[in-house]
């Protein structure tokens, strides 16, 4: 009987250390992607985008978390995320989310696939094993903003 019990446990356990389970060093459980060494996370099957709100005025008040699920407004959100593919560079160090930022964990289904994170002046996405950044300017954070239905903020 106990025979029966532990190989449900091992398995339980390897699948857990392998595949889409595993986190990078330390950070999230992202999906595995198809995306290349150094690139951006494959977002096109994205089902839900989770926004997470920034803390407005400094006082730790913050916007109710919302999800996107209408898929028109997810393809606008993949689009903007992915039209400067090529501006995105290796970052070391992101594992810290700074506080204040808004941030999108986008899935596909239950998985996490990416979060990108309004860093202020540069927007960052994390994936499995990646990490990239690129330069946000005032205008795309005013888009990006109005794309996920938050307040831009001051």
């Amino acid at each position: 009987m106990r025979n029966i019990l532990l190989v449900p446990a091992i398995v339980a356990t390897l699948s857990g250390l392998l595949g889409c389970g595993s986190s990078d060093s330390g950070g999230p459980a992202y999906l595995q992607t198809r995306a290349a060494a150094g690139k951006p996370p494959v977002l096109d099957s994205v089902s839900h985008i989770q926004v997470i709100p920034p803390v407005l005025n400094g006082g730790g008040i913050t916007a109710n978390p919302r999800t996107v699920t209408d898929p028109d407004s997810i393809a606008a959100i993949v689009s903007f995320v992915t039209r400067n593919r090529s501006a995105w560079k290796t970052k070391r160090g992101l594992r810290e989310t700074p506080r204040g930022s808004l941030i999108l964990d986008f899935y596909t289904g239950p998985a996490l696939v990416a979060t990108v994170v309004d860093r202020g002046r540069q927007l960052s996405i994390q994936g499995h094993r990646v990490g990239l950044i690129q330069k946000l300017s005032r205008d795309d954070k005013a888009v990006l903003a109005a794309l996920v239905g938050m307040p831009a903020e001051q």
